[in-house]
């Protein structure tokens, strides 16, 4: 049984053919500036600023002929323009979540085995981890405080993890503000915690990333599209079968006629298409 096809994932927004190359990829871990200096920020906001000159300029196109072509180019920018924007805003999501997973990965919790370790030395440091998290567990904050210095001093890693993942299971703070405080890691944390902030909202620049995240309103002219296409249909249905009625009167033939035998045509060229497919690929 022939298993499916892997579902195939949408290619990444081409931010270089937009003009903005200086996006940095989405899966980046580096460092994020102030939200009002990122660059995606910075781009959408660009992109905000003018949006409104790119739709007067079609307005007043004279180069323009119809109505519908007017609206059409309207909505057409109007809609590149809001993915353009959404794709800004799903590059700062990713990266924050990328930067986030990466700072994550400096705190020392879990059991920290080596990849390298044999099975033996792996199972006996996995049973001394879950027993110091147990007993992290079930202390006072008073003693994890205590915990924490003793482990310090003495270098036991396995100790100071379990202290730190209980620590975060519980979101005891101060726990890791004594550790980051003790190994010079108040930076870390400070990233860490900023960058969570960022993830739900409640950060400093939340106002900047809000108005770059405000797309205007589509434009009121775009309401009457449906209408335009439906008239364009109707006067294009009505030029072909005055083309057809003109070229049936030269043959002598009825429209229908003409139109039957245009249809029998085109069936037999796909039907000779199929098959010349079928014969390369044999």
């Amino acid at each position: 049984m022939t298993e499916p096809a892997p579902e195939q994932q949408p290619a990444p927004y081409d931010f270089a053919a937009q003009g903005f190359d200086f996006i940095p990829a989405a899966d980046s871990t580096d460092p994020l500036p102030a939200t009002k200096q990122d660059p995606a920020i910075a781009a959408a906001l660009a992109v905000l600023d003018i949006l409104p000159k790119q739709l007067d300029h079609i307005r007043d196109d004279e180069t323009i002929k119809t109505d519908l072509e007017r609206v059409e180019k309207l909505n057409a920018t109007y809609e590149e323009q809001a993915k353009l924007l959404q794709a800004l805003h799903e590059n700062l999501y990713a990266r924050r979540q990328a930067r986030l997973d990466h700072v994550e990965q400096q705190f020392p919790t879990g059991p920290g085995i080596d990849a390298g370790s044999s099975p033996a030395d792996a199972a006996v440091m996995q049973t001394a981890f879950r027993a110091a998290l147990k007993d992290a567990r079930t202390a006072t904050f008073d003693q994890r405080q205590a915990m924490l210095a003793d482990a310090l001093k003495f270098g036991d890693q396995t100790t100071v993890r379990a202290l730190l993942t209980a620590a975060r299971e519980n979101q005891d703070e101060r726990l890791v503000d004594a550790w980051a405080m003790a190994t010079r890691n108040q930076e870390l944390v400070s990233e860490f915690r900023s960058l969570h902030a960022q993830m739900n909202g409640g950060h400093e620049g939340l106002g900047w990333e809000l108005k770059a995240r405000n797309m205007p309103r589509r434009p009121p002219e775009v309401v009457e599209l449906h209408d335009l296409r439906e008239q364009e249909a109707k006067a294009q249905a009505q030029r072909e079968l005055e083309r057809d009625q003109r070229l049936a009167a030269r043959l002598g033939i009825n429209v229908s006629l003409l139109r039957a035998r245009r249809e029998r045509q085109r069936q037999e060229r796909e039907r000779d298409a199929r098959l010349q497919a079928q014969t390369v690929q044999q």
